[in-house]
């Protein structure tokens, strides 16, 4: 039986999703998820700036513990 966590997946990035907000107020969320049918966990970063700041530039520390994973 395959390790669940030894699978990797190509992924399929999402630029600029409209995500509606009370009111008129539409935010944009880039989301990158795995070309693959199911149900995966969700990693999701948050501010009030640098959305297309790359996440292996903006959080050095947190990208190379996911890739210790």
């Amino acid at each position: 039986m395959t390790n669940p966590k030894s699978r990797r997946y190509d992924l399929l990035f999402d630029k600029d999703l409209p995500v509606r907000m009370s009111g008129r107020t539409v935010l944009r969320a880039n989301v990158f998820r795995p070309d693959a049918a199911g149900q995966f966990p969700v990693i999701m970063t948050k501010g009030p700036y640098g959305k297309d700041v790359y996440f292996r530039d903006g959080y050095c520390p947190q990208w190379d513990r996911l890739k210790e994973i």
